[in-house]
């Protein structure tokens, strides 16, 4: 940790030097001035040593992610990786169809997306009950990008716009805002699409159908 941070302050002068030397690039650009062979050297060299500073970097964060896995795995934050995770949502949001399912008929295909949209929910409900990691956006991001490998390729824009952009708008705010700030935001956010969306209802209600009706997976 500590020889990384190091490494990250040398890469901070080194841009720092490099941007210095852009500005002097343009200068004599401007002044249609030569540039000197000297300054190419420094130029390349610094180019060079940023690259190389980039690679030690590199080596250090896998050692310090490779480190942080081996002791979540090791404790309690065992149950905070993706995968087990996403494996928790799914099995809770099965749970929850199977108790309503007597009263919905719809096909495999539909309830396997039914329970991905669920599993959504199931997360969102994490994001409000618990301290959230990056372990909780991966797994997020991963059932987002399960859904959109499922569903029709025609349903992909309603996805996005329904449903993909309203979850990364909360996850912005989770990370800007934290948890209550991001609810609140959120709830704002979604009453002004609300409204919006009563008042072009009329226009886009067949649309909307005509998506509804493609829902289930080639």
């Amino acid at each position: 940790m500590v020889k990384s941070s190091k490494i990250l302050t040398a890469k901070k002068r080194k841009l720092t030097e490099l941007q210095a030397m852009n500005t002097k690039i343009e200068r004599m650009k401007t002044l249609s001035m030569p540039i000197p062979l000297t300054f190419k050297k420094q130029y390349a060299m610094t180019i060079l040593d940023l690259e190389r500073t980039n690679k030690e970097l590199c080596f250090y964060l896998k050692k310090i992610q490779s480190y942080s896995l081996q002791v979540a795995s090791d404790g309690k934050l065992k149950s905070l990786r993706p995968d087990v995770l996403t494996q928790k949502y799914q099995i809770e949001s099965k749970q929850l169809i199977e108790k309503l399912q007597a009263k919905f008929k719809v096909s495999e295909k539909m309830r396997e997306l039914i329970t991905n949209l669920m599993c959504l929910l199931v997360h969102l409900r994490g994001f409000r009950d618990c301290e959230i990691s990056s372990y909780e956006f991966q797994s997020l991001l991963k059932a987002l990008s399960t859904i959109r490998d499922t569903i029709h390729p025609d349903n992909h824009d309603s996805f996005q716009n329904n449903v993909e952009i309203h979850i990364r708008h909360i996850m912005t705010c989770v990370s800007h805002l934290g948890n209550v700030g991001a609810f609140a935001e959120s709830t704002t956010t979604m009453s002004t699409l609300n409204l919006y969306n009563n008042n072009n209802n009329n226009n886009t209600q067949s649309s909307h159908q005509n998506d509804m009706n493609k829902t289930e997976i080639n």
